[in-house]
């Protein structure tokens, strides 16, 4: 825990070094098991930030409801397989 006893001190640190300060630690075991490039796991750097600029992109709310068309076919799709073959 940091205390800091003035604003002049807290954007000095948070708002000009927060780069510094922005990453995650490396997590071993989500690295053997392949979950390395997933952006939740993704250290700060060029990749986070095409990964988290890429998200933002195609997962906002109004990108999303371009969606549901396909959402709606692929879960009507699914439904009648089951339907047809409900053992698989």
């Amino acid at each position: 825990i940091l205390i800091l006893n003035s604003l002049k001190a807290a954007a000095e640190l948070l708002d000009r070094r927060g780069g510094v300060y922005s990453d995650r630690p490396r997590m071993i075991l989500y690295e053997m098991m392949g979950w390395k490039l997933s952006l939740p796991f993704l250290r700060y750097g060029k990749r986070f930030q095409m990964h988290r600029k890429l998200v933002q992109e195609y997962f906002h709310q109004k990108q999303c409801l371009s969606y549901y068309p396909l959402q709606t076919q692929q879960a009507r799709r699914l439904l009648v397989n089951i339907l047809d073959n409900p053992n698989s």
